[in-house]
């Protein structure tokens, strides 16, 4: 493949667990377009090592000394997720390597710690997005100096990147507190002169398990980068504090570009109000995953049905205390029911997650139905009603009758091309 490929620029190898060194010493580092390759992406790869990537990276330990073999030194894009048997070593030779990187995910991988990071720091001055997730090695004084080199770069050189995208999800409980945030994330400067680089922007921050921090982290990002953010991940944060939910509340309205919210698992911080605050400060938000967030009643997720009503995917598994009326105003939101099955409506919801709410019953099916039987627009494809225990065939019989009603070929005369509609991808009945 790889001698039939000769531009090559991209090469992506995720999950192929039975992938060896050999790949690399063999094939990718004698590819004619090696030193052009621009994406390589090698996650749950599990039988890589750092002989293969040293390979690639021209720096293997057979290689002569002072001469120059081909190497991915013009690579932007490197995913290093879970590959279990690279060390320090192998992100040390990518740092001196790929010096035009742009993007590394690099999550649940023990190659990342302080010292490899502040060598990717120093050398990869383009550098605007990092996954270091699950990455136990890493610390808060290497999270903290990390960003201190590339402010100290992004004041004095031209063509220095600013981190736009920061996951640090699962990360250990010492190394994510709001310290580390504050200096992650610092303030644009207050005098006129801003530094040479690109402006400080942040669109995606995932701060998932980070139980270490307060609303003092929520305030920061809310002021440090107001109308940035595109997509937050605050999952599993179980922040007991008097002010915890209106610092979430601010940090919302602070963003009112977000797409993505994720919140699953932080049922001390997602409350009826909260919910108010996102039907008010987020119209475009997309995808919303409120999991087991026992708090929310009908009221809180019918404002969100109501102020975002470009939601497309939603999770609310878990979320105990809902009933049929929550999944009546997500469905009804615009709805003009004309005739059996041939309702239009301007809900855009195409995935939907009610697991383990045990209120819900057929009347609920019978809405949902309405989604379904959508004609040339985009249908619900993913519904997931696990541990629904008052859902009964009658319900499902509803589901039925609309996908065979959309799914129909159409009596009228069109010489128009009429594109297959997108049939139901997955339904969840465990």
């Amino acid at each position: 493949m790889l001698r039939n490929c000769p531009r090559l620029v991209a090469l992506v190898l995720d999950d192929c667990i039975d992938l060896t060194d050999a790949c690399f010493v063999e094939g990718i580092a004698k590819h004619p377009n090696l030193s052009g390759m621009k994406e390589l992406s090698l996650a749950r790869c599990c039988e890589v090592t750092d002989v293969g990537l040293l390979a690639a990276l021209g720096e293997s330990e057979g290689r002569m000394s002072g001469t120059t073999a081909p190497s991915l030194r013009s690579l932007k894009t490197l995913n290093i997720t879970c590959v279990p048997l690279l060390t320090e070593r192998a992100l040390l030779a990518v740092a001196k390597v790929c010096t035009h990187l742009e993007e590394l995910k690099a999550a649940d991988s023990d190659a990342v710690t302080d010292v490899s990071l502040l060598e990717i720091a120093n050398r990869c001055r383009g550098l605007t997005g990092l996954d270091v997730s699950e990455c136990m090695m890493l610390t808060d004084k290497g999270l903290i100096e990390f960003q201190h080199i590339r402010m100290r770069m992004w004041e004095l050189a031209a063509g220095v990147g600013h981190l736009t995208s920061l996951k640090l999800n699962r990360s250990p409980l010492e190394a994510v507190t709001d310290k580390t945030i504050m200096a992650l994330l610092p303030l644009p400067p207050k005098h006129k002169r801003q530094g040479r680089g690109a402006p400080l922007e942040m669109r995606n921050l995932e701060l998932s398990f980070a139980r270490n921090i307060t609303p003092v982290s929520f305030a920061h990002v809310a002021t440090s980068r107001p109308s940035q953010l595109h997509s937050l991940d605050l999952s599993n944060i179980s922040l007991v504090h008097p002010d915890a939910v209106q610092g979430l509340a601010d940090l919302i309205k602070a963003q009112p570009l977000l797409n993505r919210l994720m919140l699953a698992g932080s049922p001390s911080l997602v409350t009826d109000a909260t919910c108010e605050c996102i039907s008010q400060s987020l119209p475009n938000l997309l995808s919303l995953d409120m999991s087991e967030c026992g708090q929310v009643t009908d009221a809180g997720v019918a404002a969100i049905a109501r102020g975002c009503p470009s939601l497309e995917e939603v999770n609310l598994k878990g979320c105990t205390q809902l009933t049929d009326i929550t999944v009546k105003a997500f469905v009804h939101n615009g709805l003009n029911i004309h005739a059996s099955f041939t309702a239009t409506t301007s809900s855009k919801l195409r995935s939907i997650n009610l697991g383990l709410i045990t209120n819900l019953t057929d009347a609920s099916l019978h809405d949902l139905s309405h989604l379904f039987a959508r004609r040339n627009t985009a249908k619900m494809h993913t519904l997931k009603l696990s541990g629904c225990l008052n859902i009964t065939d009658a319900g499902l019989a509803h589901i039925c009758d609309a996908i065979a009603v959309s799914t129909h070929p159409s009596t009228t005369t069109t010489t128009t091309f009429q594109p297959k509609p997108d049939p139901l991808r997955l339904l969840c009945l465990s």
